[in-house]
């Protein structure tokens, strides 16, 4: 196959792989009151590096920063190694 700078889908469709993902929503209970209720991102991110994220309790309204926003989400996949799904 000639090199090429651009590439257009049709030319790449035997280098494309679909592979099923699981999706997870990471949340995080207060660690003031403990309380199951949604511990979330407060808004505007502190401006370092890595930045502070401000978060809030929903049921207590403690306050704090933290590295990462909560909730997030993750995707998780597994190899599979032959036809069989496994």
């Amino acid at each position: 196959m000639e090199k090429k700078e651009y590439l257009n889908p049709e030319d790449c469709k035997d280098w494309i792989t679909e592979t099923e993902v699981k999706t997870f929503r990471i949340t995080m209970r207060c660690p003031e009151c403990g309380s199951d209720e949604l511990f979330e991102w407060a808004g505007s991110e502190k401006l370092s590096n890595p930045p502070w994220y401000p978060h809030k309790c929903l049921a207590c309204n403690y306050k704090v920063n933290l590295r990462k926003k909560y909730p997030h989400t993750i995707h998780k996949y597994k190899e599979v190694n032959d036809d069989t799904g496994r």
